[in-house]
């Protein structure tokens, strides 16, 4: 749908320069129709290339050369592709339409309805495509991998966030199972577990853990303070260059965050969803009206704006601590 709003646009920028060059300098020549039609299409590739960028496929709000690059040749390519349909429609309906600005128009109609496939799969898939970020770190993140004989899946450094609320039957499965998925993944990573005041045996299990894996830390909360305050105290502490959190009772699978890394470089977070949620009908509708209110609020759309699996940039909590009122 933005493609196509943006398309309409750049269309209508493209056919109103061409009339207003034919407007002007009235022509009845397949050649001049070229090159009125060249410098209408360019001015409706112009306009297409920050809208395209920044709202179509919501790119980086940096421009890259690489993008320039690419976007010149797959224009170009739309404006030979655009030219050449335009230049033989415009022959076959010569002696067919008298009136210039007509003939003119179903001839340029013709081409636009030719190259705009062209131009939306050369959009998408290969000018703001989602390998920049990745090519960029790719032979890093390879040699690392082939030193140390793992697969490295990011060059960034992990903090993982574990709230956990009486969890001493999951906790140290979860914890264990974290360490053994990311030390294949990532060359530095922490885990922190926030206990949020258990009254089972969640604070001792994890001690023993971090007394012998100093990967592992606890953050105590004396009394239970609620999830939102545990994550917060997760936030505050890390230290790497990423930040993760999920449930501690084994309900997610760390697996699943090998999925997030591709992204995280292009965006300043990677939001999971819950495909079959384990919910009841109540549940479910009191998260859909907490969706549609955060997002008529603060304008956020996430599909699941709950799901406790998440990966952001740590900057993020370093640039926004918690206000101390």
């Amino acid at each position: 749908m933005r493609f196509g709003i943006v398309g309409t646009l750049n269309t209508t920028i493209d056919v109103l320069t061409l009339n207003l060059l034919l407007w002007r300098f009235p022509i009845h020549n397949a050649n001049l129709l070229l090159l009125f039609n060249t410098i209408a299409y360019t001015l409706g590739a112009l306009n297409s290339f920050g809208l395209n960028k920044y709202w179509t496929f919501k790119r980086r709000q940096t421009i890259i050369g690489g993008e320039v690059v690419r976007f010149a040749i797959v224009n170009v390519a739309g404006i030979l592709c655009n030219d050449s349909i335009i230049w033989i429609a415009a022959r076959i309906l010569h002696p067919l339409i008298a009136s210039n600005l007509l003939w003119a128009n179903a001839s340029k109609l013709t081409a636009l309805s030719g190259t705009m496939i062209l131009s939306y799969l050369g959009m998408r898939l290969w000018v703001f495509a989602n390998k920049s970020q990745e090519r960029r770190h790719s032979d890093t993140d390879r040699k690392l991998a082939e030193v140390q004989g793992k697969r490295l899946l990011t060059r960034y450094s992990l903090s993982v966030i574990l709230p956990a609320h009486n969890e001493e039957a999951a906790i140290a499965e979860t914890i264990h199972t974290v360490i053994d998925t990311l030390k294949e993944w990532v060359q530095d990573f922490e885990v922190i577990v926030v206990n949020d005041g258990s009254k089972d045996a969640t604070r001792m299990t994890v001690e023993d853990i971090a007394a012998t894996d100093p990967r592992v830390r606890l953050i105590n909360h004396a009394t239970n303070q609620g999830y939102g305050a545990a994550l917060v105290s997760g936030f505050e502490a890390v230290t790497r260059d990423l930040v993760f959190f999920m449930d501690s009772d084994g309900q997610f699978d760390i697996r699943d965050l090998e999925r997030f890394f591709p992204f995280i470089g292009e965006y300043d977070a990677v939001l999971g969803y819950r495909i079959n949620r384990q919910d009841t009908w109540m549940r479910k509708l009191n998260a859909l009206g907490w969706k549609m209110l955060v997002s008529a609020v603060f304008g956020l759309h996430v599909r699941d704006v709950d799901c406790a699996f998440k990966l952001y940039r740590a900057d993020f909590f370093r640039e926004h601590p918690r206000n101390p009122l």
